[in-house]
């Protein structure tokens, strides 16, 4: 598992109705977090489409570097070092 940065988002599967988790995370200090309801989140962005189109933007940024993480993970266990064009 990779460091988390400031601000990353933790337990987004159940926004996207995935029941598997794909992470876990462990706070080295202390934090505070919010909790949201899956249903009360879908209310709050449905009341503010702006709102709701910059989250999922910004979620599938996070996912997105999530894959690309993983992606060179893979790569570097078989000893590769970049990525084929078009791949």
């Amino acid at each position: 598992m990779w460091p988390a940065d400031p601000g990353d988002l933790v337990g987004w599967s159940g926004l996207v109705e995935n029941e598997t988790y794909t992470a876990s995370a462990e706070c080295l200090v202390p934090v505070k977090a919010l909790r949201i309801e899956t249903q009360r989140l879908d209310e709050i962005l449905l009341e503010d489409p702006a709102s709701g189109m910059a989250f999922f933007k910004s979620l599938a940024a996070i996912i997105g570097r999530r894959l690309v993480k993983s992606y060179q993970a893979t790569l570097s266990v078989h000893g590769e070092r970049e990525p084929m064009p078009g791949g």
